[in-house]
C-alpha cells in the first residue's frame, strides 16, 4: 500500500497491484513466468540494456528479440523503430528509463508515441518498464513513466539504487491488477515472501 500511494499512476494504485519482491531481479522475472507462454507469446527488448530482461526469458524458454537503439544517435530513444519491431506474438515490450548502461531517459513525448502505437494493436503487449534508476537523474524533473497513461505498463523497481540498499534486496513489480493477481501466485512458489527485516526498513 505505501508503494502504491508514493507512486500513485492510474491504475497501480492500490495494494492489490503491488507485489513486493525480493529484490528487482524477482520484479523483472515474475511478468515472464506470470504473463508469457512459450508456445503462444515473445519477448522484445530494447537494447542496449540490462541483460537479467533476456536471460530471465531464456529460463522460461520464452522465445526474445531485440530492438536495438542507433548508436550514431547516442541510443536516443526511438518509439518508431520499436514499434517497427513488435509482431503479433509480442506480448511484452521492456525497457529501462533511466537506462542501464547509456543512462538515457526517454522522454514524455517519445513514450507517448509508442504507447499510442502499442495501443493501437489487436493484443495490445504489456511494456514493462524498469524503473530501478528513476530517482538518479541530472535533469529538473524526474524521469516520466509510461504507467502514468499506458493502463498495460508493468513497473519494475527496488530500493537498491535510490537508497543504496543492494544488499538489502528489496523491490516490487506494479501492474494491472488482473495480471498482479498471476504474479502473487507464482511470487507464493518462488520465494515466498521478501524478509519482515527489509519490508520495515523499506517503510523507513
Amino acid at each position: 500500500a505505501a508503494i502504491a500511494q508514493h507512486f500513485a499512476y492510474p491504475g497501480l494504485d492500490t495494494a492489490d497491484a503491488v507485489c513486493v519482491t525480493v529484490g528487482s531481479q524477482e520484479a523483472l522475472y515474475l511478468p515472464i513466468k506470470a504473463l508469457l507462454d512459450p508456445q503462444l507469446h515473445e519477448a522484445l527488448v530494447v537494447t542496449p540494456t540490462f541483460p537479467a530482461y533476456q536471460k530471465l526469458c531464456h529460463l522460461e524458454g520464452v522465445p526474445v528479440r531485440e530492438v536495438a537503439l542507433d548508436p550514431r544517435t547516442g541510443f536516443a530513444p526511438d518509439a518508431e523503430r520499436v514499434l517497427q519491431a513488435v509482431t503479433e506474438r509480442t506480448r511484452r515490450v521492456a525497457l529501462g528509463s533511466p537506462c542501464n548502461p547509456t543512462g538515457r531517459v526517454w522522454s514524455e513525448s517519445e513514450l507517448r508515441k509508442l504507447t499510442a502505437g502499442l495501443a493501437t494493436l489487436p493484443q495490445p503487449p504489456y511494456l514493462l518498464s524498469d524503473e530501478v534508476y528513476a530517482e538518479l537523474y541530472f535533469a529538473d524533473t524526474r524521469p516520466v513513466s509510461p504507467a502514468l497513461f499506458y493502463p498495460r505498463t508493468i513497473v519494475a523497481s527496488s530500493l537498491s539504487k535510490s537508497c543504496a540498499l543492494t544488499g538489502l534486496r528489496l523491490g516490487w513489480v506494479m501492474a494491472p491488477p488482473e495480471a498482479a493477481q498471476v504474479m502473487w501466485k507464482a511470487h507464493q512458489f518462488v520465494v515466498s515472501w521478501a524478509d519482515t527485516i527489509a519490508q520495515r526498513a523499506g517503510l523507513e
